[in-house]
């Protein structure tokens, strides 16, 4: 998997690297989403500097966004920030919020540091 978890004290950070593919994003999601400590995170920070391609498509992208909404009922006081500067993972992201499914506020940033700052961690 390239992908690695990492429970912090009030959220998760997930930093995807080498080839990342749909089926590696959807695997970190229900390994996170399924996690007892799940409910009581408040972000997730999603890490895509170090990703070699990403291949994903606007499919994989919505099924995301629909396990989010069902695991929001469980934690609705979730936000997700994206960290990348590459076109495509902005469009990644514009799919997943065009899907209108879940309810997490997210934001892409172009650093980590900025990230954390917009979500408290800083």
């Amino acid at each position: 998997m390239a992908c690695e978890v990492v429970w912090e004290g009030r959220g998760v950070y997930r930093r995807f690297f080498g080839s990342t593919s749909a089926a590696e994003i959807m695997r970190s999601v229900i390994e996170v989403e399924s996690d007892d400590r799940f409910d009581n995170i408040r972000y997730v920070i999603n890490d895509l500097q170090d990703c070699a391609d990403i291949a994903v498509d606007l499919r994989a992208i919505e099924e995301v966004a629909a396990y989010d909404h069902a695991a929001a009922l469980s934690n609705p006081r979730i936000r997700i920030a994206v960290v990348a500067d590459r076109h495509e993972v902005r469009a990644l992201v514009d799919g997943y919020l065009n899907a209108g499914l879940s309810t997490y506020p997210v934001r892409m940033f172009a650093r980590l540091d900025e990230a954390r700052l917009w979500l408290g961690e800083a």
